[in-house]
């Protein structure tokens, strides 16, 4: 789950709770494993990372945060990713969207916040979500 920490979204992550976050660790079954990546200009596994991210939170590079996350995965074990963002990315995603595509591993993304009347740009970095593969039993 990578998860959004930057300045533009702290009113709606703090209005929103655990909420979001909470009810992914419900379905966890069996060996079922979810890992948090905070990311604002930087991005780190909430497990291994300082808790104040060291680059601040001015900005969003969500690409940096897709380009860890793909780090995490392993070979032999199925994954998902989970988004949660108020969709307004500071940079371009770069061949973060490619490699996702590429790797197969399915990408679903929660946008939260009111946002503001230019978030609709920041959408169009995105693949359309029927690019993703899928999973049926989702």
């Amino acid at each position: 789950m990578l998860v959004d920490r930057s300045d533009s979204i702290a009113a709606a992550a703090a209005a929103q709770g655990s909420e979001t976050l909470d009810h992914p660790r419900a379905l966890e079954a069996g060996a079922d494993r979810i890992f948090y990546i905070d990311f604002a200009v930087d991005a780190c596994r909430r497990d291994e990372g300082d808790p104040d991210l060291p680059g601040g939170t001015g900005q969003t590079r969500t690409g940096n945060a897709l380009d860890l996350a793909l780090g995490q995965l392993y070979p032999d074990r199925s994954a998902r990713f989970l988004v949660l963002t108020d969709g307004y990315a500071t940079e371009p995603l770069g061949n973060a969207a490619e490699k996702v595509l590429r790797s197969g591993v399915p990408l679903d993304y929660r946008i939260l916040g009111q946002g503001s009347d230019e978030d609709y740009r920041s959408m169009a970095s995105w693949p359309r979500p029927a690019c993703f593969p899928a999973n049926p039993s989702s």
